[in-house]
């Protein structure tokens, strides 16, 4: 019974920690839709340039999912092409790193004194915005700092649930991830794709392993980095299912998503496999473990994505083979 009472507990952290996302990138949405637009209309045959735009319109968002979900919704409409979308997928997965180095500052609690916690009460001043102020600008602002307070309540509740010192699911947790099969890295990578297809974000998921690491229910940091590619792999399933009922050249571009990730879960999976104790251990001494799996995280996406930039004219010509345009029928 106390484990699963752990289980719902956790499941209300995850969800508030997901409204919060949800709040927090809507504020930034309708408070810069300006400067996305502006980011929009640099779009350009240069695929650096969409890369960078979508690096930035992600970073803006907080949500590589949604910057996604306009992509696949940009190549329905007809206003991208396949090649110039899946410039702004592979950006759109370095933007979304930094939601990890902020999960990381509000995981600092030295002294009494949690980040965490302050995050947090900026809900509270998000409500107060709401009850004493009818300017547009203003609401904007508070439908932002409620969401972004939001993330750190979830967060709290989570960490609650996972390590406390009765927590019979972080414990049940810790015993699964030391089983002999969890060291596999084939396993791991399985089991971020699956969280991460649960939940439907790839932000959440890595806060998870993240809280799990900081508590030390992850036994070894490379564990995390396994993990940490399978929410890569299982963040694509929100452009899949926007790209349902929609054209060939919409599909292309959230095939193109999925495919790549993978690409690069495959290949530094292999890397880290054959090198895995030097590259634990350059992370590991950066700070601490949470931190160098924010490194890893940002690390991992910025090589893979542009390795893989120049490689774009071929990706994309494969992801045009494999979704076929449809045949009008001929009277």
């Amino acid at each position: 019974m106390r484990v699963f009472m752990d289980i719902l507990l956790m499941l209300g952290g995850v969800a508030v920690f997901l409204y919060g996302m949800k709040q927090m990138s809507a504020g930034l949405e309708q408070g810069a839709g300006a400067g996305i637009r502006k980011l929009f209309k640099r779009i350009d045959k240069n695929s650096m340039i969409n890369y960078g735009v979508g690096v930035g319109v992600t970073a803006i968002v907080q949500s590589s999912s949604a910057t996604s979900v306009m992509t696949v919704g940009l190549a329905n409409a007809g206003i991208v092409n396949v090649k110039q979308g899946a410039g702004i997928m592979l950006g759109a997965k370095v933007g979304t790193t930094f939601n990890a180095f902020l999960v990381v500052l509000g995981l600092i609690n030295k002294g009494g004194f949690s980040f965490g916690v302050l995050f947090a009460s900026a809900a509270f001043v998000g409500i107060i915005i709401t009850y004493i102020s009818n300017k547009d600008s203003l609401n904007k602002l508070a439908l932002f700092l409620i969401g972004f307070g939001m993330l750190f309540v979830g967060l709290e509740v989570m960490g609650i649930a996972l390590g406390a010192n009765d927590s019979i699911l972080g414990e049940k947790i810790q015993e699964m991830l030391l089983f002999r099969v969890m060291q596999q890295p084939v396993m791991l990578v399985l089991t971020g794709v699956i969280l991460t297809c649960i939940i439907q974000s790839s932000t959440a998921a890595i806060f998870v392993f993240l809280s799990l690491l900081s508590k030390g229910m992850i036994p070894g940091l490379d564990q995390a980095f396994f993990l940490m590619m399978g929410a890569n792999i299982g963040t694509c399933v929100d452009g899949l299912m926007a790209s349902i009922g929609t054209n060939a050249d919409a599909k292309r571009v959230a095939i193109f998503h999925l495919l790549t990730s993978t690409i690069g879960a495959v290949v530094f999976s292999i890397i880290l496999a054959v090198l895995r104790t030097p590259v634990t251990l350059l992370f590991d001494s950066l700070q601490d473990a949470p931190t160098g799996l924010a490194l890893y995280n940002l690390s991992y996406n910025l090589i893979y994505t542009l390795l893989l930039l120049p490689l774009l004219g071929p990706l994309v010509r494969l992801v045009t083979k494999m979704v076929k345009d449809k045949r009008t029928p001929v009277d």
